[in-house]
C-alpha cells in the first residue's frame, strides 16, 4: 500500500525484532492515516528538497514493539506520527540543519547520536516546533539538549 508517491506503509512496519519475535506490527486505519499525513506533509517535502531516497529505520511500532525496542511510552511511532530516517548521502547534521531553517510543519525533530549511528527522528501532529539533539550513554539512555532555531 502506498501511503505517498516515495513511501510505503511496509517501510514503516517491518522490523527485524517483531520479524526475529514473531509478533504483527500492523497499524490500525488511523495510525496509517497519519503515517499518510507525515509522508505528505514532511518526508515528501524532504525528499523534493535533498532529490535523495530516505531510508525509514523505524515508523510505526505496536506497544509491544515499543517495549521491545525501550522507546517512550508515550511515543508518536505508537500513533503512526513519527519515523526515524536517514536521508541517502547526506549528512544528519545538514539535514538537521535544513530542518532547522524550513518552515515544515514538523511537531517535534530530533538529531539523535547513539556511537557512530546517526538519525533524525521526526514527527508531524501536533505542530511543536521542538527540536531537540539526543545523546546516548554508554548504558542506551538518551540525554536530551534543546536546540535554538536562530543559532543551531
Amino acid at each position: 500500500m502506498r501511503l505517498s508517491p516515495h513511501f510505503s506503509l511496509v517501510e514503516f512496519t517491518r522490523s527485524a525484532r517483531g520479524e526475529k519475535e514473531g509478533f504483527d506490527n500492523s497499524p490500525a486505519l488511523d495510525q496509517i492515516q497519519n503515517l499518510a499525513a507525515l509522508c505528505k506533509q514532511i518526508l515528501e517535502p524532504l525528499r523534493r528538497h535533498f532529490r535523495r531516497p530516505i531510508h525509514i529505520s523505524s515508523g510505526f511500532r505496536t506497544e509491544k514493539l515499543n517495549q521491545r525496542l525501550g522507546g517512550a511510552r508515550q511515543s508518536q511511532h505508537l500513533l503512526g506520527e513519527a519515523a526515524d530516517l536517514v536521508v541517502q548521502d547526506v549528512s544528519m547534521g545538514a539535514v538537521f540543519q535544513y530542518l532547522i531553517q524550513s518552515t515544515l510543519p514538523f511537531d517535534q525533530c530530533i538529531y539523535e547520536k547513539k556511537g557512530k549511528t546517526e538519525w533524525i527522528h521526526i514527527s508531524y501532529k501536533r505542530n511543536r516546533q521542538e527540536l531537540l539533539e539526543a545523546q546516548y550513554d554508554e548504558q542506551g539512555k538518551p540525554h536530551y539538549r534543546e536546540v535554538n532555531r536562530a543559532t543551531g
